[in-house]
């Protein structure tokens, strides 16, 4: 683990404190100072960082309190510590209450109390620095681990798993919008709940037939299972709730309520839409555009510009072939569609080969003759249109 920082950032007004600060305790600690909020705010943005952090209640322009709240979101592990008067008490006490501040020191305050505090601040930061550290390796270690299962147990799912996990990365970036790294692995995580759902229901819903009324209401419960599955690990619980909201009513029943709706969340129903739209067959452009007036303008105009700076890297690595109806396989695009040797019209051009239409293209040729040899394009590494 990386030795985290020992610097102690002291605010104050006055450049008499601040003196008294550096006189006290610059043998004992590496002390930095600010005489206001926005030239304490200058040093975090240069890139300083402290693991404690001391503001005076009472300043011009911004006051302790509003100072240590910015902090908090700049430096979520370094301790807060505020200094007020003894007529500040009730102020201080709730920011305490509110878990923004470690610890309030009353003026005047002995050096010795000082020290005292601020060797407990630094601990404190020892401690919530280890803890993170902890917790980002768990939570490293269990995705590994789920995405080994899922690839074991369900490899279609995680295949095309991953497949929208980069598509979302690409979109999130375009929007700017907060949430990134949670929409990613919602995306990758969203089909786990299928482990629970039997073969035969799965191999039936992927086919586009029906399961019947219980396998259909398992595929709709797939969402809360995935979430709930997922909220059991550590800091993932937004990633969960990303998750929660793929099952089916839960946008409509946010939007007719006018509630906030995440931008992660409108990014993965489009691609659950698109998914199943290009099961179809239905080329990937296409089904982009058939959607427009269902998704929010932002998020269709950023899956657009997605799929328009993806396209020349997609289309380096294609290579066209001739194949016989027979020896086609998942994700090569149709380049002339498909016809009958009558002349029939079987499919339209640029069809992506799934599963789905596999069966569909069998049912053709059990009824009549396909035209051979089909023009298609297929990624070189052999997984088809996607990227």
């Amino acid at each position: 683990m990386s030795d985290p920082p020992v610097g102690i950032l002291c605010v104050d007004d006055d450049p008499s404190v601040l003196d008294a600060w550096r006189r006290n305790f610059r043998r004992r600690f590496a002390i930095d100072t600010a005489v206001s909020g926005a030239e304490a705010l200058a040093k975090l943005d240069a890139g300083c960082e402290y693991a404690v952090v001391v503001a005076d209640m009472h300043m011009p322009s911004m006051d302790g309190a509003s100072l240590l709240a910015r902090v908090k979101s700049r430096l979520p592990d370094a301790t807060r510590m505020m200094l007020t008067g003894s007529a500040d008490r009730d102020v201080a006490m709730a920011a305490v209450n509110a878990g923004e501040i470690f610890r309030f020191l009353v003026k005047p305050c002995p050096p010795e109390r000082l020290g005292e505090a601020l060797q407990a601040g630094l601990e404190q930061h020892r401690l919530a620095a280890t803890e993170r550290e902890l917790l980002e390796r768990t939570l490293t270690g269990t995705v590994r681990a789920l995405t080994g299962l899922l690839a074991q147990i369900a490899p279609e799912g995680f295949g095309r798993a991953r497949q929208m996990r980069e598509r979302a990365r690409r979109i999130m970036a375009i929007l700017g919008a907060p949430g990134r790294w949670e929409t990613e692995l919602a995306a990758l995580f969203a089909p786990i709940g299928l482990v629970t759902v039997p073969p035969g229901v799965l191999q039936l819903w992927r086919s586009g037939q029906d399961p019947g009324k219980e396998g259909r209401l398992m595929i709709e419960r797939v969402p809360a299972v995935s979430a709930k599955l997922v909220r059991g690990i550590p800091r993932l619980g937004p990633v969960a709730d990303l998750i929660a909201l793929l099952a089916p009513g839960q946008l409509a029943e946010r939007r007719a309520a006018g509630r906030e709706i995440p931008a992660g969340a409108e990014v993965l129903a489009l691609l659950h839409l698109l998914a199943r739209l290009e099961d179809e067959g239905i080329p990937r452009s296409e089904a982009l555009l058939s959607v427009a007036g269902q998704i929010p303008a932002a998020i269709h105009a950023a899956a657009r510009q997605a799929e328009d700076e993806a396209e020349p890297d997609r289309s380096a690595r294609m290579v066209r072939r001739q194949v016989g109806w027979r020896n086609l396989r998942e994700g090569q695009i149709l380049i002339d569609g498909m016809c009958a040797v009558d002349g029939e019209r079987l499919l339209p051009r640029g069809r992506i080969v799934t599963p789905l239409l596999l069966q569909r293209i069998a049912g053709f040729a059990s009824r009549t003759a396909i035209s051979e040899p089909l023009r298609v394009d297929e990624a070189l590494d052999g997984r088809g249109g996607e990227p």
